[in-house]
């Protein structure tokens, strides 16, 4: 124990113990990777030295005192070695990390020898420190960790099936103590083989430990010969058999006999054998249940049976020495266990016993299970017949059964159907019932021992019922028994004919552990019929297997041999995956231009959408400006002053290439006096917004915005002014995110509707936590995945991801390996939906996948690399074989995306390689799939809440570090919870209380980049609804609403809508659905937590590309008109002696406008002999002389001239300001004008003047 400084009291070590220990350095630090503080650290000094798990009781045959539990470390170095800030912890029973159970005080010094002791409260131990959760009764360990969290030393004690936190490089102990004894384990050195370093000895609290010792044991021939717990006939037929193998007498008088409880722990059963208990070599001793079927013929009784299930026994003499031990145990240990426990159970309708067959001293290999019983006598050379197995269906099978009815619990029954050609007589046969633990109903729990001289015809049944049933229930019983079944827990039917042998067999248990019991046939069903709906199990197969071979159905029929139809829930019904038609808004395309003659033309515009539109045609007069270009890349969506940094001048305005730090522009500065106009026409990526805007003379001001029509085209104009003063006005087009539309329509929106796909350009769907619909709500998880198959077109899903905790039991070592194979392949089929369609997705491994993150080979069994990497999205594995963390791609519209999936409790190297892969795709947005990261607090989950949490490990090691993670994903906590994370300082807003005028959050931190945290968790969530919210149903099963979570975005605006839906249910309102607890006043969420906004940091470069520009005098409205989709309007000019510049444009049903591409109309000339014509070769004025150096001032030929129209001006007519990108822009507007025979002229400078 240790003192406070200047008090401390030295322990007591022996000199040699710990000179030993300091010797033999097998844990020394080696050179290597940095371990996880999950792993141990090599080369502590302070280790774990002793642990117990209880102690003795009044006497050292009294049961034990669960209190005296306690953990001790020493310093085993020749240094002290300052401990403050240590921590204790715990395994429990099925080898999770809990606690601590003590952190150690700061300035708190360990010197060399001394010992820290943390106890249990009421053990009676002095102690440094003490706990109020105890050490468990048959797996349980310890662990340490320093100040900084880094694992230093483990010891743990487990059955082999159970994986531990408390592992000591992969390895624990399967020892048991007798804690009547007051034993501990002790270490006595520091090998690195922990078998060889731990000892089971009399405990030393406070003291040194003992350096060495061997459990006290007398080898004299004796042996467990053969043992049974019980029989058809009841559990008081057991007993137990003692032989003599040896060659002398053996005198067992004061030899006392245990038992070993379900619990693992010794419970007294014989004090000592009476006097004159000698056995001779090859004879044997029979103890046996008082009042049971060999207590007659037994040597001795006892008057506490054992154990049905787990079970063990002991003979020690009376000194305490072993002299043999049996334990049969699943997943846990017990000090009557010798080398491996037996897994085989017995069989009570069977009244199978052990019977040995060999001596290795290792219980599995040594006993057999056989239905020939001799108590009493034992021959080592007898051939023991083996247990009895089911040989096949008769023609007499279960058809149906329940364990309780609308009318309550006496409303059940069972019915036995004759499948056969022939009649079955019953006279003789029995039925049997297993109890809610699994236990066989044998003796005088039989139901019905014998069911009579009843004829059963073919086609035709034998229903027992309870003697309480209700009376129409009664009336149609051929039996009745007077114990019903145990519909709450679980319940069995054990069937057997007038021979004893089995006939049929039928149990329904809703447990979460590997339990046996003798009543099914394979794997039993779910306990999860709806009694109180009138549903029952009925036979639909008969394949020998209950989970398979019944199905529930909604309407039960007593008496009447109905079958049902096998469905399997993990094939999708017809037409369930057929494409869904989405209703969507689509951009009108651009309108055509068609010629009709010189001065009318025709448009048409074509719209996928049957909506109406709003037509009209404008005109203006085209202005000879002076017009200087400019172009580059922006900072900033709206710039903040006139001139940016970097832009250039250009000749004539084409493409712009942005980054994914800026925003392309092209800057025009016009020279006017007056107010004009500005067009702008181009092409742009689908839905992607482009603003025109205008220098007020202090700021810029968006004054027009467009998106591009259904054919890419994009015009913007409107009407500028010059700056006050001078006479220039001045212009951008930028490529700015979204300002109006799309996903902006949504903020503050709670419709219960999915959003408009026409307004979003990528969907990412959301599930997690499938485990209860795995486990027994198959049809309802195909369903999710289903509508993800029929929507991925209509809702754009470009990628879904399935957060772990894929199914319920493989969480621990107490786990059915084939309920969890099962589960595996259920969601193995209906995932795999998914790659059948070819929907990129992604499945991680959850907690209940993986054992709480120590065996990732089931979940890769199921989802391996094998299954995805001829996937075109499947990106890698983290390492070879283990698809536990991977990486996968998708896109949109040319923005590149990568989900980094890990798994439930990531190792370090984990995290830096999910790191280094955002680090390796810079231009990727990434999304970080993780099973638990946030908490329903909207905190992330670390070690304070659970040792095995990793969530602010991910924070730091992946999330924060890397620029382009914009997206992290989870679930395991049962609940929502969404928040904008800053990475410069971790802070976070809750996402959903953001305003409803304000989506991007400003005042998170330092830095402009956030993380959107998600959790988004319903498997608590519960399908009844009725008037009173708060009412659901007491057995859980309607834990079957499917929720899951579409996240739409809007890649132009920088907008994510999230919506939560069940196909199932068809409701978008999850909060509505929650658990009981939190309905009603009591509602934790409500319809904003499940409809909402976010704003999103995205990665993504666009490209600005004109196709031509000019200057007029505002425009005016020539004429207007409604029309349909594809029907042509005409428009009509007349004849004007200046250029016009006119076009049409559209609006649609929903308010989206789009426009022609702009039409040069040539004013009329009417003199055929202009004297500046340039095909006369003696024309003075001409302005493009080849004589003439310098030409036209302002006609753009000067290239060192920025000041003036740098866009150029057409050679050919230099009235008409277009871009400078070649003939392409002169081309485009003046190709309808060609289409008519017009001859461009070009002007005389004079003229111009």
């Amino acid at each position: 124990m240790l003192r406070p400084p200047g008090r401390f009291l030295r322990a007591a070590l022996a000199t040699s113990a710990l000179t030993a220990l300091v010797m033999a350095p097998a844990l020394a630090a080696a050179a290597g990777p940095v371990p996880t503080r999950f792993d141990i650290e090599p080369g502590s000094d302070v280790l774990i030295s002793e642990v117990a798990n209880g102690g003795a009781g009044a006497s050292s045959q009294s049961n034990r005192d669960s209190a005296k539990n306690f953990i001790e470390i020493t310093n085993y170095g020749a240094a002290p070695v300052d401990i403050s800030g240590w921590r204790i912890f715990r395994c429990g029973q099925t080898g999770g990390g809990y606690g601590p159970q003590a952190v150690v005080d700061a300035d708190t010094v360990l010197q060399p020898g001394e010992q820290y002791t943390a106890a249990r409260q009421g053990s009676g131990y002095p102690a440094d420190a003490y706990y109020g959760t105890s050490l468990h009764s048959f797996g349980f360990g310890a662990f340490i960790e320093d100040a900084d969290g880094q694992r230093r030393d483990a010891i743990g004690f487990y059955h082999e099936d159970v994986a531990t936190d408390c592992d000591n490089q992969g390895q624990w102990l399967q020892r048991g103590l007798q804690h009547r004894l007051d034993e501990s384990h002790q270490r006595v050195a520091n090998t690195g083989d922990i078998e060889a370093d731990w000892v089971i000895a009399p405990r030393t609290v406070g003291a040194a430990n003992v350096p060495a010792h061997d459990v006290a044991r007398v080898d004299n021939g004796l042996r467990f010969s053969e043992f049974t717990n019980g029989s058809v006939g009841g559990s008081a037929d057991q007993y137990i058999e003692i032989t003599n193998y040896g060659q002398a007498a053996v005198d067992m008088s004061g030899y006392q006999l245990f038992r070993c409880g379900g619990n693992g722990t010794q419970y007294l059963q014989v004090g000592a054998l009476p006097t004159g208990s000698v056995l001779d070599p090859g004879e044997s001793y029979l103890a046996a249940r008082s009042g049971g079927a060999y207590a007659a013929e037994a040597d001795v009784t006892y008057g506490t049976s054992m154990h049905w299930l787990d079970f063990g026994v002991m003979l020690l003499t009376g000194g305490d020495e072993i002299v043999d031990s049996v334990g049969v145990y699943d997943n846990r240990n017990s000090p009557c266990t010798s080398g491996e426990p037996i897994r085989e159970k017995l069989n009570h309708f069977d009244s199978t016993s052990y019977q040995r067959v060999q001596d290795t001293g290792n219980n599995v290999d040594d006993f057999v299970v056989t239905p020939t019983r001799t108590p009493g006598s034992h021959d080592p050379a007898a051939d023991y017949a083996p247990a009895p197995e089911f040989t096949g269906f008769q023609s007499m099978r279960i058809s149906e059964v329940v364990g309780a009815g609308p009318a309550g619990g006496d409303d059940e029954f069972f019915e036995l159907g004759n499948y056969g050609d022939e009649p079955v007589n019953l006279a003789g046969w029995s039925a049997y019932r297993c109890y809610g633990t699994g236990q066989p109903g044998t003796g005088s729990s039989v139901q019905i021992a014998d069911l009579g001289d009843v004829t059963v015809a073919p086609g035709q049944t034998y229903l027992g019922v309870p003697a309480a049933a209700p009376d129409t229930l009664l009336a149609l019983a051929d039996g009745t028994y007077a114990t019903g079944l145990n519909g709450g827990d679980g319940y069995g039917i054990y069937i057997t004919d007038a021979d004893g042998q089995l006939v049929d067999a039928f149990a329904s248990y809703d447990v979460n552990v590997n339990a046996y019991t003798p009543c099914p046939l394979g794997e039993e069903a779910r306990n999860w019929t709806k009694f109180d709906e009138g549903e029952s199990y009925t036979r639909a197969q008969f394949t020998g297997d209950n989970e398979r071979d019944f199905v529930v159905t909604a309407e039960r029929t007593p008496g009447v041999l109905a079958d049902a139809e096998y469905v399997d829930p993990t094939v999708p019904l017809p037409g369930e995956l057929d494409p869904v038609t989405v209703e969507t808004t689509r951009m009108p395309g651009t309108p055509q231009v068609a010629a009709v003659d010189e001065r009318t033309f025709s448009l048409t515009t074509e719209h996928q959408n049957a909506t109406g539109l709003e037509f009209e045609a404008r005109s203006a007069v085209v202005l000879d400006s002076d017009v200087v270009v400019r172009e580059g890349v922006s900072a900033e969506a709206v710039p903040g002053s006139l001139a940016l940094p970097g832009e250039n001048v250009v000749e004539a305005a084409g493409q712009v290439a942005g980054s994914v730090e800026g925003y392309p522009f092209q800057r025009f500065e016009i020279t006017t006096d007056e107010p004009v106009e500005f067009v702008w026409t181009g092409t742009a990526s689908p839905r992607n917004e482009l603003q025109l805007l205008h220098w007020t003379g202090s700021a810029w001001e968006q004054i027009d915005a467009a998106v591009p029509s259904a054919d890419g085209d994009i015009a913007l104009m409107a009407q500028v002014s010059a700056r006050e003063g001078e006479a220039v006005a001045d212009v951008m087009v930028i490529d700015g995110p979204r300002t109006s539309g799309g996903l902006h329509e949504e903020v503050g929106v709670h419709d219960q509707a999915f959003v408009d796909p026409g307004n979003y350009d990528l969907a990412i769907n959301h599930m997690t936590d499938t485990q209860f619909l795995a486990e027994g709500f198959q049809d309802v998880f195909r369903q999710m995945t289903s509508w993800v198959v029929a929507n991925a077109d209509g809702r754009k899903i470009g990628y879904n991801t399935l957060t772990g905790d894929i199914i319920e039991n493989w969480m621990n070592g107490n786990h059915s390996p084939e309920r969890a194979d099962r589960e595996f392949q259920a969601a193995q089929d209906i995932m795999s939906l998914l790659n059948d369609a070819q929907v990129p997705n992604g499945v991680l491994p959850g907690n209940h996948d993986n054992m709480w993150g120590h065996n990732n080979d089931r979940y890769n069994e199921y989802f391996p690399v094998e299954m995805y990497q001829d996937q075109p999205w499947y990106g890698q594995a983290w390492a070879p074989g283990d698809n536990s963390a991977h990486t996968d791609y998708f896109s949109a519209d040319g923005v590149d995306f990568l989900a980094i999936s890990l798994p439930y409790r990531p190792s370090d190297e984990q995290l830096a390689w999910a790191s280094e892969q955002a680090q390796a795709h810079p231009a990727h947005n990434v999304v970080l799939a993780v099973h638990s990261y946030l908490h329903t607090s909207g905190e992330r989950d670390d070690i304070d809440r659970r040792y095995t949490a990793t969530g602010a490990d991910v924070w730091e090691q992946v999330l924060a570090p890397n620029e382009n993670i914009f997206l992290v994903l989870g679930g395991h906590y049962h609940g929502v919870s969404t928040m904008y994370a800053d990475p410069a300082t971790g802070e976070q807003t809750d996402a959903t209380v953001v305003g409803q005028d304000t989506v991007a959050v400003s005042n998170v931190g330092e830095s402009g980049r956030t993380v959107i945290e998600m959790l988004a968790d319903y498997q608590g969530y519960r399908s009844t609804r009725v008037d009173d919210p708060t009412v659901t149903r007491d057995d859980l099963l309607d834990r079957d609403t499917g929720f899951q979570r579409l996240l739409q975005l809007d890649l132009d605006a920088g907008l994510m809508a999230v919506n939560a839906y069940s196909p199932t249910l068809d409701t978008f309102e999850a909060w509505a659905y929650d658990e009981p607890a939190f309905r009603g006043s009591d509602a934790r969420y409500d319809a904003t937590d499940e409809e909402f906004v976010v704003a999103v940091d995205l990665i993504r470069s666009t490209t600005l590309a004109s196709a031509g520009w000019a200057v007029t005098e505002p425009s005016t409205q020539i004429t207007t008109a409604d029309v349909a989709p594809s029907e042509a309007v005409e428009v009509s000019f007349e004849s004007s002696s200046k250029d016009m510049l006119w076009y049409g444009r559209v609006v649609d049903g929903y308010g989206q406008s789009v426009s022609s591409a702009p039409q040069l109309l040539a004013a009329d000339i009417t003199d055929p002999t202009d004297p500046t014509d340039p095909s006369d070769p003696s024309d003075p004025s001409d302005p493009a002389d080849p004589a003439d150096p310098t030409g036209d001032p302002g006609d753009g030929s000067d290239p060192g001239n920025p000041d003036q129209g740098s866009g150029g001006v057409d050679a050919d007519r230099p009235g008409l300001p277009i871009t400078g990108a070649g003939v392409a822009g002169a081309a485009l507007i003046a190709a309808v004008l060609l289409t008519v025979g017009l001859v461009l002229r070009r002007r005389s400078a004079t003229t111009r003047l």
